[in-house]
């Protein structure tokens, strides 16, 4: 039987993170910057998918203003003092199983 999960993600994960976002997101590219500092904003609402053990995908999330998302391959440099929402900033699960 195939355990399958959510677990926080760490700062070991981020080679993986990067290597599936370049895999999924070929139009959308990002710095692997973009992903660690989401991680040491909001480590709270950075996850790794794992089927039995193994990375499987991420989702990164962080507080934000609604309505006034961030461009893309930004650096945030910090979070709102008043944020009103949770942002997913991207979501990416890998295709093999």
């Amino acid at each position: 039987m195939m355990r399958t999960g959510w677990r926080a993600l760490t700062l070991n994960d981020l080679p993986q993170v990067g290597a599936l976002a370049d895999a999924v997101h070929q139009a959308y590219p990002e710095r692997p910057e973009v992903a660690a500092e989401r991680l040491r904003l909001f480590p709270a609402g950075c996850f790794a998918a794992e089927v039995d053990g193994a990375f499987r995908g991420y989702g990164l999330t962080h507080p934000w203003i609604d309505g006034a998302p961030p461009a893309l391959d930004s650096l945030l440099g910090g979070l709102p003092t008043a944020p009103d929402c949770l942002y997913v900033h991207d979501v990416a699960l890998s295709p093999a199983t």
